[in-house]
């Protein structure tokens, strides 16, 4: 009778260390749980601010696509040769000045003279930009 009851006693104490144990394993789990919906929380966060930053640049793409287009439309119309413009009547380029200076003279001198005017195109003549609102099609 005091085997079984010194029997009964272990089996209790084997219980009650297996219950916590599981009530340990339980905290862990929960713990985990916890920083594993932290972490797909932050990861969705950064999924919508990824998505919303693609549309951005893809609708930025979209827009330089167009407008590259519409440069390369301007650059193969601007470098087509196209006929010299007639001299003025009267033999001077503009009738306030003398006939030394040309009006292209001038604006070739204040052209070339300027550093912010560094785009030239295929004669030495300023290449014009425009943006693909201006134009129409």
């Amino acid at each position: 009778m005091q085997s079984n009851r010194e029997s009964a006693r272990r089996s209790r104490l084997r219980k009650q260390m297996h219950l916590e144990d599981l009530m340990n394993c339980i905290c862990l789990l929960r713990k985990e749980k916890s920083e594993v919906l932290t972490s797909i929380h932050l990861i969705k966060q950064q999924y919508v601010e990824t998505e919303a930053e693609n549309s951005v640049l893809r609708a930025q793409l979209i827009e330089l696509t167009k407008t590259l287009q519409s440069l390369k439309h301007i650059c193969i119309t601007s470098t087509t040769p196209r006929p010299p413009p007639p001299p003025p009547p009267g033999g001077a380029a503009c009738s306030g000045l003398s006939n030394e200076f040309s009006i292209r003279e001038l604006v070739d001198g204040f052209i070339l003279n300027h550093p912010w005017n560094m785009m030239m195109g295929p004669n030495q003549y300023p290449l014009i930009l425009a943006s693909a609102e201006m134009l129409d099609y």
